[in-house]
C-alpha cells in the first residue's frame, strides 16, 4: 500500500469523520431519530445503533470548518477506495475508487449495512477481526470483474480522544500491476535458469563425450567441437541480451533523444543481415524517404530495427521477400517490417512482447535466438516516447510497424 494512505488512516481519519458528521447532519436535522436497542445504548456512545454518525463529533466540526472542500477533493481524486463504518456496521461514507472497486453506487450504500453492499467474504472477515480485537488488520483480497484485480486492504476501528470507538475504516489499493511485477521477475528467473541450463547442458555432454575418448575419433571430433562452438554462441546470444535487456530497464541505455535518420537505420540493419538474408535467398528492399527523420536514440533504432529485421528474415520461406517501408501521420513517422512468413496466431499477438514467450517452441529454436528479441524492441521504443504495433495472419506473414515522433 501507498505509504501516504497509511498516513492518511491516522492524520486525516478525524477530519473524514468530521465531513461525515457535517453531511450527515445536513441530511438529518429534519428527520425523527430512531431509538437506540437496549443492546446498543451507551451513555459514552450515543450513536451506536443509529445512522446519525455526526453526534459525536461536536467539537471537531468546531475545528473543522472550511476543510470539508479540501477533503472531498482528497476522498474524490484517490485511487484508493476509502469505507467508513459506523459502530452500527452502516456505511456512512465511501468514496468514488470505494464505489467503483464494490460495484455500488453511493447511495444506493450509504445507511446500509456493510454485509448488504459488501460481497467478498475476505473482507468481511477482517471487518469482524476489526471489531473483535480492536486492532488494525491488513491482508490481500481478489475481486472477479472483466479481469481479476489484487487489492492490499487495510482495517482499523475509529475512536474518540476518549479511546470510544466510533466507527471503522477501510483502505483498498489495487496492487494488481505490482502482484503482477512480482510474478513477472519470478517468471523471467525462472525463465533464464532454463535457457542458461540447456545450452550448458548441451556443452557439458560434448564436453564428456570428447574426454571419454571421442576427442582421438578423428571422424566424429570436429562434429562435437562444432557443436560446443554453436552452443556456446547461443549462450553468449542469451548473456549479452539479457545484459542489456536490464540497461533498457535501467535507463541507462537510452539517456537523450535527437534526430535520426529512418532510411539510413533501414540500410544500416540489412547491411548488418545481408549475408543471413542471402543463406535464406531473402531479398529485403528498404522503400522509405530520405527525408524521414525521428526523434530517437541512434544505437537504440537501429538494434530495433536489427531484431525486426532478423526475424523478418528468420521466418521467411526460403526465397521470401521482405519489405520496409515508412510513412508521415502527422507529427508522427511509422516505420513498417513486412514478411510473408507463417504469421501469428491471434491469441498470441498480446503475449509475444513477453521476455522467453514461444509462439511454437520449437520452431523458434530451429530459427534461433534468445527469445528476448521482440522484448527488447519494445522496452526501446517505449524509451523513446513511441510504441509498437503488430498486424499478422496465420498464414499470410506478419508487419511490425514502430511508431515514433517524428523529428
Amino acid at each position: 500500500m501507498n505509504p501516504w494512505v497509511i498516513l492518511l488512516l491516522g492524520a486525516v481519519s478525524g477530519i473524514v469523520l468530521g465531513v461525515v458528521a457535517t453531511r450527515s447532519l445536513r441530511k438529518t436535522r429534519d428527520l425523527p431519530v430512531p431509538s437506540i436497542p437496549e443492546t446498543l445504548a451507551s451513555t459514552t456512545d450515543p450513536l451506536r445503533g443509529i445512522f446519525i454518525p455526526g453526534r459525536n463529533f461536536p467539537e471537531m466540526l468546531e475545528r473543522l470548518g472550511s476543510d470539508e472542500n479540501l477533503l472531498d477533493v482528497i476522498l474524490n481524486g484517490m485511487h484508493e477506495g476509502v469505507l467508513i463504518l459506523n459502530p452500527a456496521d452502516r456505511i456512512v461514507l465511501l468514496n468514488p475508487s470505494a464505489s467503483r472497486i464494490l460495484g455500488v453506487k453511493e447511495e444506493e450504500a450509504l445507511g446500509k449495512n456493510y454485509l448488504e453492499v459488501v460481497r467478498h467474504p475476505g473482507l468481511v472477515d477482517l471487518l469482524a477481526l476489526v471489531k473483535r480485537d480492536g486492532k488494525s488488520q491488513s491482508g490481500e483480497i481478489e475481486m472477479s470483474g472483466v479481469e481479476e484485480r489484487v487489492f492490499a486492504v487495510n482495517a482499523d476501528g475509529l475512536r474518540s480522544k476518549e479511546g470510544v470507538t466510533i466507527g471503522s475504516i477501510v483502505v483498498l489499493a489495487d496492487i494488481t500491476s505490482v502482484k503482477r511485477l512480482v510474478k513477472m521477475r519470478a517468471d523471467f528467473v525462472a525463465n533464464v535458469t532454463h535457457e542458461l541450463k540447456t545450452p550448458l547442458t548441451a556443452i557439458l555432454g560434448y564436453v564428456e563425450t570428447l574426454t571419454d575418448g571421442a576427442i582421438d575419433d578423428a571422424k566424429n571430433r570436429k562434429s562435437f567441437l562444432q557443436k560446443i562452438e554453436a552452443q556456446s554462441q547461443r549462450l553468449n546470444e542469451l548473456i549479452t541480451d539479457v545484459l542489456e535487456l536490464s540497461r533498457i530497464e535501467s535507463g541507462r541505455y537510452i539517456e537523450s533523444l535527437e534526430p535520426v535518420s529512418v532510411r539510413k537505420t533501414c540500410q544500416l540493419a540489412h547491411d548488418l543481415l545481408r549475408s543471413k538474408a542471402e543463406v535464406r535467398k531473402v531479398s529485403v528492399e528498404c522503400d522509405i524517404a530520405e527525408d524521414f527523420m525521428v526523434l530517437a536514440h541512434e544505437e537504440g533504432l537501429l538494434r530495433v530495427g536489427v531484431n525486426l529485421l532478423d526475424n523478418a528474415i528468420k521466418y521467411s520461406p526460403e526465397g521470401g521477400e521482405v519489405k520496409v517501408t515508412a510513412e508521415r501521420d502527422g507529427e508522427q513517422i511509422a516505420m513498417s517490417v513486412k514478411d510473408k512468413g507463417p504469421g501469428i496466431p491471434l491469441e498470441s499477438q498480446s503475449r509475444i512482447f513477453e521476455r522467453f514467450y514461444r509462439v511454437e517452441a520449437s520452431r523458434n529454436r530451429r530459427a534461433g535466438g534468445t527469445g528476448l528479441g521482440l522484448a527488447i524492441v519494445k522496452h526501446l521504443v517505449e524509451r523513446m516516447n513511441g510504441e509498437v504495433i503488430v498486424e499478422s495472419r496465420e498464414g499470410k506473414g506478419s508487419t511490425f510497424t514502430i511508431v515514433l515522433p517524428a523529428a
